[in-house]
């Protein structure tokens, strides 16, 4: 008897759990409960056109690893960056700050498909003859902070190196995945023979002056393009800007915030196909548990959903403990 008690309790106990887990789930927005969100993985990257991370540009870099350019090498004081014959290649999430100049030899990122980069140029110049002068190769998404004040430049010059067209790199800035530009210095880039900017996936600029004069297209993106306080002058043999919008709706495939971006261009065409407004969720880079939007008859049903299954357990669980003791109390 005291045995059924007690379950009979420990049921109540479960079904209690499972309703007030309920009521905190429908209810979380108001009660404070939040999920943490990574808005700029690559999952989450088609839900805002700018993240917090893309907004700033003021990241801690007391931690960071400092690299420092000396014509034909560079000088690196920290981890996740190494030497590779001239190139500087640097393959692990954290912080990188940059500064110097660097003669026929690229920045290469090539780190984890889940690493994040934040890279601060602080008077950058790097120039290379056939190939790109910074890569991302692979990452989850990196993000290029130009120090407020600072001049930094990207040259890529000659013709297409065989091996940089067998990689697929026609720009003197490639990029493989996301990729964030903000800041309040400057950054000038220059291909003679293909595009500025040749990013194949998502591109957002968030601040900084660019100045970028290409053999082909100033900017090309295979996704996505988003800019917003920035300037930007382009000079171009083909289009200003081009966004081919792979897997991306017309709408969504370029926005140039009209209240803070200063454009100019002196060659070419300006390919803005389907510029629309900004319409971001209202979420950041948090998001509240909460169902607001659902009928008052929607939540109901999911609070009978959810507190049916353990309710359901308990009882069968219960019905089959009757069944035992009343087939004992005969049996005796």
């Amino acid at each position: 008897m005291k045995d059924r008690k007690r379950f009979e309790r420990l049921c109540i106990a479960v079904m209690a759990a499972a309703i007030l887990i309920t009521v905190l789930f429908m209810n979380g927005e108001r009660l404070g409960v939040q999920l943490m969100r990574d808005d700029d993985a690559e999952r989450n990257s088609s839900l805002r056109l700018f993240t917090d991370n893309d907004r700033n540009s003021s990241w801690d870099s007391s931690a960071a690893t400092r690299i420092e350019f000396t014509g034909t090498g560079a000088e690196i004081r920290g981890t996740g960056a190494y030497l590779l014959g001239r190139d500087v290649v640097l393959a692990e999430t954290g912080a990188y700050v940059i500064s110097g100049e660097l003669t026929d030899a690229a920045i290469v990122v090539d780190a984890h498909k889940t690493s994040k980069l934040w890279i601060l140029f602080d008077g950058v110049s790097v120039t290379r003859d056939g190939d790109a002068c910074f890569r991302i190769e692979r990452a989850d998404k990196v993000f290029l902070t130009l120090a407020e004040g600072s001049v930094n430049s990207l040259a890529s010059t000659g013709s297409r190196r065989e091996e940089a067209e067998a990689d697929g790199v026609n720009g003197a800035l490639c990029a493989e995945d996301d990729l964030t530009v903000n800041g309040a210095g400057s950054l000038s880039i220059s291909c003679a023979f293909g595009h500025g900017i040749h990013s194949k996936d998502k591109l957002v600029i968030a601040g900084g002056t660019l100045q970028i004069d290409a053999a082909r297209d100033a900017i090309h993106v295979a996704e996505r393009l988003a800019v917003e306080n920035a300037s930007l002058t382009l000079t171009a043999g083909d289009d200003g800007i081009d966004v081919q919008g792979k897997g991306v709706d017309a709408s969504e495939r370029i926005w140039l915030d009209p209240e803070t971006v200063t454009l100019s261009v002196s060659a070419g065409d300006l390919s803005i196909e389907g510029a629309g407004e900004e319409e971001e969720p209202e979420e950041s880079g948090v998001r509240r548990l909460s169902l607001g939007e659902l009928s008052s008859g929607e939540r109901l049903a999911l609070l009978l959903s959810l507190a049916a299954l353990p309710a359901a357990l308990c009882f069968a669980v219960f019905t089959s403990r009757r069944k035992k003791t009343k087939k004992s109390e005969s049996r005796s």
